[in-house]
């Protein structure tokens, strides 16, 4: 019964990485960090609570994607966007 949940969830993630654009490198980030840069180009993937000590940085262009349990705690925020190149957060 636990193999099939198992099962059953990794389809899921696979579905769900699957539905996203390939635009530079998938970042599956699930543990703390401390002083992190979601670079431009690449796309995150935050799979639970996450909380990121110090200064978090946003450049444009970044997608942050959410799975179903996941949670992005920040401390300070440095978002480097603009409005025709902004950052993408989404579930």
């Amino acid at each position: 019964m636990k193999t099939k949940s198992l099962i059953q969830r990794g389809l899921i993630l696979f579905v769900i990485l699957s539905s996203i654009p390939a635009t530079g490198a998938l970042v599956l980030l699930h543990t703390d960090q401390i002083g992190y840069t979601f670079q431009t180009g690449n796309t995150y993937y935050i799979t639970n609570t996450v909380t990121v000590y110090g200064t978090t940085t946003i450049e444009a262009g970044t997608v942050i994607k959410y799975g179903l349990f996941g949670q992005l705690i920040l401390e300070t925020l440095d978002c480097q966007t603009v409005s025709t190149n902004p950052a993408i957060l989404t579930a």
